[in-house]
């Protein structure tokens, strides 16, 4: 069961998948690297609804953020909060 499937679930933060954060797990490895994960990305699929979950250690979702923001990813850090979509100009 997902968090969107459970709002009772610590971390979910509406009945919508793509707002809904899954608490991760320290045996969870990023996708890019052995790094342990630092964020969980939401990019929406080309093809519809659906999105795809991706595990980023900080490094390189610093060096992906402007094409991660341009796709229209969401964003939370490993405690569950938003962190995109924002405006990065400030960094």
């Amino acid at each position: 069961m997902t968090t969107s499937q459970n709002p009772s679930i610590p971390g979910a933060l509406s009945s919508d998948p793509w707002m809904s954060f899954t608490p991760l797990h320290s045996a969870e490895r990023s996708c890019c690297c052995g790094a342990r994960p630092s964020f969980e990305v939401h990019v929406p699929s080309t093809a519809g609804s659906a999105t795809e979950r991706l595990l980023m250690c900080g490094h390189h979702f610093r060096e992906s953020r402007a094409g991660l923001s341009a796709s229209g990813a969401v964003v939370f850090d490993t405690s569950g909060a938003l962190i995109m979509p924002r405006s990065w100009d400030a960094d």
